[in-house]
Formats: C-alpha cells, structure tokens, sequence
C-alpha cells in the first residue's frame, strides 16, 4: 500500500518510493509556465500550467550509479509522479511525451545545469542524435519538444523546484 505525503499543498508519493538521487520537482519554462504531463501521464508533456499539481511534479532519477545528488553532466530518468511513466522523446512528431514504463536510450536525457531550487537547467535528449536539446517554444503553448537548438537559447532553459530529495544511499 503507497503511504502518501503532503508537501508545499500537494500529495505526493511516500518518501519511500524516492531512492538516494531522486528528486521531486516541478519545472518551469522560461515565461513561468509549469510542465504538466497531459492527463497526469501517457500523453504528451506541455509547459501550459500556471501552477503546479500532481500532474505538474515529476521524479527525475539520477542514473549515474552510487550518487546522492544530480550533478551537471548526469545521466537522467524523468517520470510523472502521478502515474511513474517517463518521459520518452517521440521521433514521429519530434514531441516529448509521458507514456513509457520502461526507460531506455530515447527515455534518458543528460541535465546541464545543477538541480537546486531557483537554478535554471537544460535536458539533453539521448537516443535521438548529437546536440538535441529539450524545448518549449512559445513558452511549451505547443508542447515540449527536442531539436537540434543552440543550447544557450531561451527556450532551453527550465526552472527547477524541489519539493522532495533522499539524497541519503539506499540502504
């Protein structure tokens, strides 16, 4: 049975579920707007949310073994907390959807940039081609998307609020 906490206003999954390197977090584009996966997960991700709910909180998982913390250059899992499906980059629609339950290359991003509240940071898109930065073009209005984007570009940039971390080692 999942033990449910309440942070910041919002239930979240039991700090057991988050493992050493695992964040709760919600992410804003660059015009303040917060990702939400559609229908809490196995649709598409969007930046169109001026708050942050279940649908708007995500796991992101660090995938570099034996670390407490994401850090720069870290290989990365990100899943919606309401339903744990990844996000997955969709080479048909070159979108970003919430639809996966298994993580493999195209479900994997690199973060550039250090994942602490208020600090701005980049995804990049693994699996898909060299240089494929995550974006949200008109501030995520027409869905979070990957492409080939100068990476110092606005559009790239993603606010960062943690509102659970375990930075401690699985036991």
């Amino acid at each position: 049975m999942k033990t449910l906490i309440k942070l910041i206003g919002i239930v979240c999954l039991s700090y057991s579920l988050l493992h050493a390197g695992t964040y709760l977090v919600a992410l804003q584009a660059n015009n303040g707007m917060y990702f939400c996966a559609e229908n809490g997960g196995g649709g598409d991700l969007n930046a169109n949310r001026t708050a942050f709910g279940p649908w708007e909180t995500f796991i992101m998982e660090d995938l570099w073994a034996g670390s407490a913390t994401i850090d720069n250059g870290d290989p990365i899992g990100i899943r919606a907390q309401s339903t744990n499906k990844y996000w997955c980059t969709d080479p048909r629609t070159l979108g970003v959807s919430v639809n996966r339950d298994v993580r493999g290359a195209w479900e994997t991003f690199i973060n550039l940039g250090y994942v602490q509240t208020g600090y701005w940071i980049r995804f990049l898109a693994q699996g898909v081609g060299p240089n494929c930065y995550i974006y949200a073009r008109y501030g995520g209005g027409d869905g979070v998307k990957w492409g080939s984007f100068e990476g110092s570009a606005a559009v790239c940039y993603f606010k960062v609020t943690i509102l659970a971390y375990d930075p401690l080692p699985a036991p």
